[in-house]
């Protein structure tokens, strides 16, 4: 770190880790793996649709990264594409809020919105991420990065995200009060409002001067540099082919909440509930996932956050080999064991099953967004760090489009227990490869 980072790190990272709680706790009104997916059931039919739709936000946060790092290199100051990225990214979102409220009645007007408008922003945020991810390199040390994201995520997808799950949970199941759409509306408002906060709390943040900021090179240039990186650096590239296979949880995720509504029969309260749990199982996690970070290194993290991913779809392909062959077809299912019979409400042993399953999505999640960012913020070289920072998330952003919508399409094809299968098997092979990574804290990788 600079002396002038060093200077102002206590300043930026209390205003990060305000960023983080605020906006956080607005984007976790719109989950992607709850409430969005339940949402756009309401605008769109088919399952393709709808996954994609449900993380449209994150996808345009990554497509645009890669182009945002041929510029952003050059720049000595990165807070300025901050800001006026998020400008337009929040004046966009609140199109779209307005613009569903003045068509709630047509579906379709407010799925083309959705697109859009929520597309758009998506793509804006996308010149924000790389800012933002260079920002945080050059501002906190990697020895406290940890703990800078888990407190992030501990506030922002815990505390105060809790509390919005709670009003979520009264909301759905109260449609009397608030019927449809005005439940959705009021949570798009919210989430926008707190949003814009979290975002005015980062611009306030005393960015260190790149002290000899490179030259743009020409776009050939650029991508053989591109190429160089991905043929020299052969850690690098196994993380990406770890990264890519992991990021095949995707197939399934959004369709999780589907599931359990429409196949296995729980209500629309249900998304409340599943919203809690996720909220208070990110509380512990990022506490773990931090402290593993921050003493152990970020390949620990990876690992054993991949194997948690893993036992998601497994235990959603066991829910569905039994939901088939009748197990939760009574009104109540027996247990017996050392002679005792337990007999407990099908709803009720369904809920806690599925509850457990969102449980691990949000522990695998909050390990996912601690390692692999801080992961490759230690192994890229400091000059070339927006670099990597950009290919990588230009990845995820394709990604973010197809392996939502190959799911969907193998749902409306077949059926669940078969995007279920697909995602554990390439999921195996992921927990696999991680184990080769190697920790850059320890090691000095090839570049």
């Amino acid at each position: 770190m600079t002396d002038e980072a060093q200077t102002h790190l206590r300043r930026n990272f209390l205003l990060g880790v305000a960023n983080g709680v605020i906006f956080m706790a607005g984007s976790s009104l719109l989950n992607p793996t709850t409430i969005l997916p339940k949402f756009l059931e309401t605008v769109f039919q088919s399952k393709a649709l709808i996954g994609v739709g449900s993380y449209l936000i994150l996808m345009g946060w990554s497509l645009p990264q890669l182009p945002a790092a041929y510029f952003a290199r050059s720049l000595r100051r990165r807070k300025p594409v901050y800001i006026w990225g998020n400008t337009a990214r929040m004046t966009l979102t609140g199109l779209f809020v307005l613009a569903f409220f003045f068509f709630r009645k047509s579906p379709g007007i407010v799925g083309l919105a959705y697109f859009v408008f929520l597309g758009a922003a998506g793509i804006a945020a996308g010149a924000v991420g790389l800012a933002y991810q260079d920002i945080v390199s050059r501002t906190i040390p990697s020895t406290r990065r940890g703990a800078y994201n888990a407190y992030r995520i501990f506030g922002g997808q815990g505390l105060t995200a809790l509390a919005g799950s709670i009003l979520v949970k009264y909301v759905l199941d109260h449609p009397d009060k608030f019927p449809y759409p005005q439940n959705y509306l009021l949570f798009f408002a919210l989430a926008w409002a707190m949003m814009t906060t979290g975002v005015v709390a980062f611009s306030f943040m005393k960015e260190p001067t790149e002290p000899s900021p490179k030259p743009r090179p020409s776009p050939r240039a650029f991508l053989l540099e591109l190429y160089l990186i991905l043929k020299i650096n052969r850690n690098y590239r196994r993380f990406l082919f770890q990264k890519w296979l992991r990021a095949c949880e995707l197939f399934a995720i959004p369709y999780y909440i589907l599931f359990a509504t429409d196949r296995l029969g729980l209500g629309e309260g249900a998304v409340g509930t599943f919203q809690i749990v996720t909220v208070a199982t990110m509380l512990a996690a990022a506490i773990w996932w931090g402290k593993v970070s921050d003493t152990r290194g970020n390949q620990r993290v990876i690992r054993y956050s991949t194997i948690a991913a893993l036992s998601v779809p497994v235990a959603a392909l066991s829910l569905a080999v039994l939901s088939a062959k009748g197990f939760f077809a009574g009104q109540r299912v027996a247990f017996s064991a050392a002679g005792i019979s337990v007999s407990v409400g099908t709803t009720v042993v369904l809920t806690v099953m599925m509850s457990a399953l969102f449980a691990l999505i949000a522990a695998s999640s909050a390990g996912s967004q601690i390692g692999f960012q801080n992961y490759l913020m230690d192994a890229a070289p400091a000059r070339r760090r927006p670099i990597y920072l950009g290919m990588t998330t230009t990845i995820d952003g394709i990604l973010l489009i197809a392996l939502p919508a190959i799911g969907g399409a193998i749902i409306d094809a077949a059926d669940y227990w078969v995007v279920f299968l697909v995602t554990a098997i390439v999921l195996a092979a992921s927990t696999v490869l991680s184990r080769g990574l190697r920790e850059p804290r320890a090691v000095t990788s090839r570049r």
